[in-house]
């Protein structure tokens, strides 16, 4: 599936520390409040390199810089959002439709990207519940200019997410949080849990939706190309929420009627869903560039130009190994006791 590298590079490189797939594509860090006692779980250096490496990156950005990669972000949340619907025919796994029918529910989207796509969505379908999203992608833009358009039960706060959520106990109805991946270190998945569990009413349901990184049926190149990319990423945040780990997340964080199932979504092949996906993990693969040269022996003078010869060759095994990545949710619901 060779296609002009320049352009997708365009389209698709990612302001570091934001996005994976939806995940950086989402790019979220939770907000701070005055939980500090749930935090233990975190180090300081975890907080101290995160907000290093966004203000480093903020410090090198332009204006356009900044507003080049809020547009590419929307459209590439837009066109995550949109493949997930078609795939399963819905915007949420777990069975929600009554709770969200109830007048003066609440529902929280925790990392609900620089569009609001999920939310606006769903306030169109459910119109009783007041819907509130957070992300610390908003910062960027005006608020007064961001959702004017939106429909009167959102809400949207621009949030940086690492220190607790910014509302009371009990608050929420239905939270939910999908492409995270890499937001969260994996010395915080624990604690990401539990505020989360403290703003669910009791009953409340919780659902998580991510990506497994490991490649299925990948040719001999792509298997090389995703064994640098996983030990890069791992380096960069030590990735807590994983795909294929969801269920015993929240099964650690003691929730009850925890339900887990799969999807599995072809890349390069497959039609429309195989395009897109490409086009997300592409993305990833460009952002990393020379993190992951070392691991891939490439060769010639021009580092650059080989790894995206290398890219071109990986992907195109992908359409003859029919290779497929397994998109995971999990749900479950807070005790009443």
């Amino acid at each position: 599936m060779a296609t002009n590298r320049s352009l997708l590079q365009t389209q698709t490189l990612f302001r570091i520390t934001f996005y994976f797939s939806s995940s950086f594509l989402m790019g979220n860090r939770f907000s701070k409040k005055s939980h500090d006692t749930i935090i233990e779980e975190a180090t300081s250096e975890d907080k101290e390199n995160i907000q290093s490496d966004i203000q480093i990156e903020m410090e090198n950005s332009t204006d356009d810089d900044i507003m080049h990669f809020i547009q590419t972000a929307e459209e590439r949340e837009h066109g995550q959002h949109y493949l997930l619907k078609h795939v399963v025919q819905a915007n949420h796994f777990a069975p929600i439709e009554n709770a969200l029918k109830i007048e003066g529910s609440r529902a929280l989207d925790i990392g609900c990207g620089s569009s609001g796509v999920w939310i606006l969505d769903m306030a169109a379908d459910f119109t009783n519940t007041t819907f509130y999203g957070i992300d610390i992608i908003d910062s960027f833009i005006p608020q007064g200019e961001k959702h004017s358009f939106a429909p009167t039960n959102c809400h949207f706060q621009t949030q940086d997410v690492i220190h607790g959520i910014p509302f009371p106990d009990n608050t929420f109805d239905y939270i939910h949080q999908r492409f995270m991946y890499m937001v969260y270190p994996s010395s915080m998945t624990g604690w990401g849990i539990k505020e989360m569990k403290r703003v669910m009413k009791p009953g409340a349901t919780i659902e998580l939706i991510e990506y497994d990184l490991r490649p299925r049926q990948p040719g001999p190149l792509f298997t090389k190309l995703f064994s640098a990319v996983n030990c890069a990423l791992y380096k960069i945040n030590k990735s807590g929420f994983r795909g294929e780990i969801l269920g015993e997340i929240l099964k650690r964080g003691d929730f009850n009627d925890i339900t887990t199932d799969y999807w599995s979504l072809p890349i390069c092949w497959g039609g429309e869903v195989g395009k897109t996906m490409y086009i997300s993990v592409l993305g990833v693969c460009v952002w990393l560039g020379s993190k992951v040269y070392d691991q891939l022996d490439l060769q010639g003078d021009n580092l650059e130009e080989s790894y995206d010869r290398f890219l071109d060759k990986a992907f195109d095994e992908c359409v003859e190994y029919q290779t497929y990545f397994n998109l995971h949710w999990a749900y479950g619901t807070k005790p009443t006791v």
